[in-house]
């Protein structure tokens, strides 16, 4: 029981922190520090998935833990991942329901969360 309800504590921490970001300039497009630490991230991720060689990425099958609003999801389909072969895990439903309003990606699961469960597209 104590590992539902630590569970329960962390899902409202992450609620409250994405409901904090709401509205927050710090996140907005058009804040150039933003812009610039977006830009530096992708930098260094091509970077080092060319270092470790998974570049090209049309024959990765790639998993992001967390995809939030699928963010990430769209950039690696942009540099090349097939959407079939991209697999996205969120904790909370309505990030997933605003990945799949976002993305058409060719393989999904969608498991609505009933107690312990968790969703997954």
């Amino acid at each position: 029981m104590e590992i539902i309800e630590s569970l329960e504590v962390e899902e409202a921490q992450i609620r409250a922190a994405y409901a904090n970001r709401q509205g927050d300039v710090r996140h907005s497009w058009f804040n150039p520090g933003h812009l610039f630490l977006i830009q530096e991230r992708e930098r260094r991720l091509l970077a080092l998935l060319s270092r470790y060689g998974c570049a090209p990425l049309n024959t990765k099958k790639i998993l992001e833990v967390g995809c939030g609003s699928g963010y990430w999801l769209r950039e690696f389909i942009k540099w090349g991942a097939r959407p079939e072969n991209i697999t996205g895990i969120d904790l909370l439903d309505n990030r997933i329901g605003c990945v799949r309003s976002r993305l058409r990606l060719g393989h999904y699961q969608w498991a609505k969360r009933k107690d312990n469960e968790r969703v997954f597209i």
